[in-house]
């Protein structure tokens, strides 16, 4: 095992050879605090393996409030969703057909420590590729970083197509809505007195789950800019997030079905059927500047529905998007009361100070 993972280090290490260097270049910016406060991030496309792969778009909006208070909204809809395309003429499907995945994200963030610190960047110089390996020569700026840390919180809703069957089954129920009584799913082949008609072994259902969530932001601000020698303008400016947040489901909804001879069954969760708890946690990145690139990545276990024991069923889930950024300086600046200065003034009197103390070339 130690001389496979070496073998694939070193090819990895060959393929792919980054070259620090030192260049003559002028600093043309270094403020982190120039970043643009509101954003709009378009999701051109994320992939979402959450009971069965889900692929679609999305749209984020997000501002900054005095600085620290960060109100956002994100919605997520699916062109493509595996729970969905599959032939169910014969089986239990929801009432008015099968829907895609759907996701609402609204929430805000707090920050507490909100401080700026002096550390070297990384600007990339040039990146070329000549057949399987890659060279990137880079050098390091001495500039300003902008951190910032708190804790946020918000309401996440999902919906979804559930797929239940084989491993699914012990955790539901159909319950006959005009005798109360619950019938197990059967398995493939089998068949259970009092099943719905047609093939009951297999139901596609409707779940939707609304969440409400808690936990840290971490936010890492870079803007700066030179031109070197030889190279041109180059940059590195980017407002990257990291985020963990557990996550709480009270109350779990899944729909009914109806069978092929129009009759509406309710399906019941079991013990183990449902999980209340969960988690997320994230890596976003996108443009400081007014537009840009922006991708991410999430990985966690939602609460909601279970549909197995094992990875892909039991909630547990990865997400990664990406797509461009737009970015704005609107933002809201509450003055200070009469004989202080104004947030945004005393702010741009610091920058001017600060630029004074940023070293030459």
């Amino acid at each position: 095992m130690l001389k496979r993972l070496s073998v694939v280090a070193a090819i990895v290490g060959y393929c792919s050879l980054a070259t620090a260097q030192s260049v003559s270049y002028r600093l043309l910016e270094t403020d982190p605090r120039n970043y643009k406060p509101t954003v709009l991030c378009l999701d051109l496309l994320n992939c979402d393996t959450y009971h069965d792969v889900a692929a679609g778009y999305g749209v984020k909006l997000e501002t900054v409030i005095l600085g620290r208070i960060m109100p956002f909204v994100n919605f997520k809809n699916s062109w493509y969703d595996g729970a969905t395309h599959h032939l169910y003429n014969s089986y239990p499907i929801a009432p008015g057909g099968l829907k895609n995945q759907t996701n609402l994200d609204a929430g805000a963030v707090l920050f507490l420590f909100n401080k700026v610190k002096k550390r070297p960047v990384r600007i990339i110089l040039k990146s070329t590729s000549s057949g399987r390996y890659t060279f990137t020569h880079f050098t390091y700026v001495p500039s300003e970083v902008k951190r910032m840390f708190g804790v946020g919180g918000g309401i996440f809703y999902n919906r979804k197509t559930l797929s239940i069957q084989d491993d699914a089954a012990p955790f539901f129920k159909y319950k006959n809505l005009s005798t109360g009584a619950e019938v197990a799913i059967p398995q493939v082949g089998e068949t259970n007195a009092g099943q719905p008609a047609g093939d009951a072994y297999r139901a596609f259902a409707i779940s939707n789950t609304m969440s409400l969530y808690g936990g840290l932001h971490l936010r890492n601000i870079k803007n700066t800019v030179i031109r070197a020698d030889g190279y041109g303008k180059r940059s590195n400016a980017k407002v990257v997030d990291v985020y963990f947040d557990v996550m709480v489901a009270p109350v779990v909804s899944v729909g009914n079905v109806k069978d092929i001879d129009g009759k509406e069954w309710k399906i019941v969760p079991q013990s183990g059927g449902v999980n209340h708890i969960g988690y997320k946690a994230g890596y976003a990145i996108h443009s400081a500047k007014s537009f840009g690139f922006y991708y991410y990545t999430e990985f966690g276990k939602r609460p909601g529905p279970v549909l197995g024991k094992d990875f892909l069923n039991n909630g547990s889930y990865i997400t990664l998007g990406m797509g461009v950024s737009i970015g704005s300086g609107l933002q809201l600046n509450v003055r200070s009361h009469k004989g202080k200065k104004s947030h945004t003034t005393a702010d741009k009197e610091e920058t001017a100070k600060d630029k004074e103390n940023v070293p030459k070339d």
